[in-house]
This record gives structure tokens, sequence and C-alpha cells, in this order.
């Protein structure tokens, strides 16, 4: 959540000194939208998870986790939830 648009309609501005690439704490305060450099530590981290997902729940249903994430994208798809993006 960005807060920078509200904040201008109220007249307040923050000024965040950035110490590095990756961080942005205060972004949501200086920004509308994530950063690059956001969307990528964030993509990063949900692929991360996805992974653990797939390889966990995967073979306890008696599935390779690749075709367990092929599976589930298929039920998100057909329940209307969109999964672009979900497992790769």
């Amino acid at each position: 959540m960005y807060f920078k648009g509200t904040l201008d309609k109220l007249g307040i501005q923050f000024e965040v000194e950035h110490m590095g690439k990756y961080k942005d704490a205060g972004d949501m305060l200086t920004r509308k939208d994530m950063s690059p450099e956001t969307k990528e530590s964030l993509n990063a981290l949900l692929d991360g998870i996805w992974s653990n997902v797939t390889s966990t729940i995967g073979p306890a249903r008696r599935m390779k986790p690749r075709s367990f994430a092929r599976w589930w994208t298929r039920r998100l798809s057909c329940a209307g939830g969109g999964a672009e993006g979900a497992g790769g």
C-alpha cells in the first residue's frame, strides 16, 4: 500500500534517504507504486514460497511438484482466480 497520493492531498511531504538499491522502507510514503527493485524482491520471495508449497504439497498428494503446480494453476483459472504468474 502506497500513500504518496493521499499525503500529497493533505500537503504532507516526506524526505527519505535511501542507502541502497533494495532498501525501500520509506517507499510507501514517497511513491505511488512499487519500484522495480521492490517488485524484483517480492517476486523472488513469492517464487520461493511457491516452490516450497509445490515441493511439499505435491508429493503429499502423490504428484510431482511440477504436475501439482500445473494442476493448481488450472484450478485457479477455472475458478476465475486469474493464475497469471502462479508457479513460475
